[in-house]
C-alpha cells in the first residue's frame, strides 16, 4: 500500500497517461483553508509572496482511511502504479495539499472510470475531505530526453520537488529552455536526483508544465532555493514564465516517527523574503 512503502520503484512508460491528485482534510482546530482560487492559483512572479503558516497535516488515521480504500478503486479500474506523497514545505505560493496522489494509466478512458467511481466520491465525504484539485496529462518527452520507459525510485528518506510552471504569453520555445539550461548546473551542484515532466491538459490545477525531481534532502532543496546563482536562474525564469508553485514533498508511509521537521528549516531564497514563518 502507498501508505506504507518505504521504497518504490515505478517504471514510467513514455505512451500512459498521468494523473496527480491533491487532497486537503478539513482542517481540526486551526485556521480554515486558504480560498481555493489562492491555494491552486500558483504564485504570480510578478506581485508579493504570499506568506504560508501554521500548516498542520491532517491525522494520520483519516489519510490511511481514504488511501486504503483509494488503492482499492484504482487497483479496479486499471491503475499502472500509484506513488502518495505528503507535503514537506512550499518554497513559492501556497500550494500545501495534505496528500498528492501521482499515479499512472494505460489511457485516458480508464482514469475516467475512476473519475467517475461513485465510491470515491463517498469516500471523501466520509474521511472529510475538504477538497480535491487534478491535473492529467502525458510525459513530456524533451524533459527526460528519452521516449524509452525509465524507471523513478521513490525513497522515503528523500525529498521531491514538485514545480508547477505556467508559461508566459509568446514565450519561445528557446527561453523556455534557457531557464531550463541555466537551472541544471545548480541543480546538480546540490544533490538533484532524477526526474520528470508531465504537461497537464485537463483538470483543475493546470500549469503549462509539472516536473517531479528527487533531492537527498530538504537542506539539499533549501541550499538550491538559496544559491546565489539563483538570480540569473530567476531572470531566465521570469523572462519564460508567470506563475509557478515549488512544493517540497516525501513519500507518505504513514508513519509518524518519519515526519521531518517543518518548513521553518529553511533558509531564505537568495534576495527575497522566506515565505514559510
Amino acid at each position: 500500500m502507498g501508505q506504507t512503502t518505504l521504497e518504490q520503484s515505478v517504471v514510467i512508460n513514455p505512451g500512459s497517461f498521468h494523473h496527480l491528485e491533491a487532497v486537503w482534510f478539513a482542517p481540526q482546530r486551526q485556521a480554515d483553508l486558504l480560498p481555493r482560487d489562492s491555494r491552486i492559483g500558483g504564485f504570480d512572479l510578478e506581485r508579493p509572496r504570499v506568506s504560508l503558516s501554521n500548516v498542520a497535516p491532517a491525522p494520520i488515521d483519516r489519510r490511511n482511511a481514504y488511501l486504503d480504500v483509494r488503492d482499492t478503486i484504482t487497483r479496479g479500474r486499471g491503475a499502472l502504479s500509484e506513488v502518495v506523497f505528503e507535503t514537506v514545505a512550499t518554497m513559492y505560493g501556497v500550494f500545501a495539499p495534505d496528500l498528492l496522489c501521482l499515479s499512472a494509466w494505460p489511457d485516458e478512458g480508464s482514469l475516467e472510470s475512476f473519475l467517475v467511481d461513485r465510491r470515491a466520491a463517498a469516500l471523501r465525504e466520509e474521511v472529510a475531505i475538504a477538497d480535491v484539485a487534478s491535473a492529467s496529462g502525458r510525459l513530456d518527452r524533451s524533459f527526460h530526453a528519452s521516449n524509452e520507459a525509465f524507471t523513478m525510485r521513490y525513497n522515503a528518506g528523500f525529498v521531491y520537488e514538485l514545480c508547477a510552471l505556467w508559461s508566459r504569453e509568446g514565450c519561445s520555445p528557446e527561453e523556455r529552455q534557457g531557464f531550463f539550461d541555466s537551472v541544471g548546473p545548480s541543480l546538480a551542484r546540490h544533490g538533484a536526483g532524477p526526474g520528470m515532466g508531465i504537461v497537464p491538459t485537463r483538470g483543475e490545477y493546470l500549469p503549462n508544465l509539472l516536473c517531479l525531481s528527487e533531492w537527498p534532502s530538504l537542506e539539499n532543496f533549501a541550499g538550491f532555493i538559496a544559491d546565489a546563482d539563483h538570480v540569473e536562474v530567476s531572470r531566465k525564469r521570469f523572462a519564460a514564465f508567470t506563475r509557478m508553485d515549488a512544493t517540497a514533498t516525501r513519500l507518505y508511509t504513514g508513519r509518524a516517527e518519519l515526519e521531518l521537521e517543518g518548513p521553518a528549516r529553511l533558509p531564505a531564497p537568495h534576495g527575497g523574503e522566506l515565505e514559510n514563518a
